[in-house]
């Protein structure tokens, strides 16, 4: 599917050449994949909404994100394909941001219970490797003694930085 490509490599661009041309970028990404949600959902396991639900986290705010439409998205590319590595991992980065780290590790653990697919053998190789990387991160939160006001509720001082590693 034409559109798919073309959201896929302005996508693959805009990361890879950081923030200016992710910004520069995000209309035309995000309406690729709108259109590839109007002709055809399911496509490739959904995803177009797990490639929004990543566009949505990604995109600040003011210019269109939106952590709660990223859920959504990556909830519904999960319904396509339940043992996605890639839509729980990208689903857990959204809720570590949300401060939702519960939600997150069970996400993660989702990532490392996901069956291996011949196909995917590298891909979920890596996301199983993030994913252990992020668990630690996230048990080393849980152990700190140290809590602070954060957000405006009660979490351990590594909160914050946690959440924003995710976000570049």
């Amino acid at each position: 599917m034409a559109a798919r490509m073309v959201a896929a490599n302005m996508g693959t661009l805009a990361e890879s050449f950081g923030l200016r041309a992710g910004l520069k970028y995000r209309g035309p990404v995000k309406r690729e994949l709108e259109t590839v949600l109007a002709i055809d959902p399911p496509y490739q396991d959904g995803s177009a909404d797990r490639a929004l639900g990543r566009w949505y986290l990604r995109v600040p705010g003011l210019l269109g994100g939106s952590k709660k439409k990223s859920v959504e998205h990556l909830q519904r590319s999960l319904t396509y394909d339940p043992g996605s590595a890639a839509s729980h991992f990208f689903l857990a980065e959204t809720f570590v941001v949300m401060d939702r780290f519960e939600d997150a590790r069970r996400e993660l653990q989702k990532v490392l219970d996901a069956p291996v697919h011949p196909e995917w053998v590298p891909e979920v190789n890596e996301f199983n490797q993030k994913a252990r990387a992020l668990l630690e991160k996230l048990r080393q939160l849980y152990m700190s003694p140290r809590v602070r006001s954060h957000r405006g509720r009660k979490t351990q001082e590594a909160a914050a930085p946690l959440g924003t590693q995710l976000t570049t």
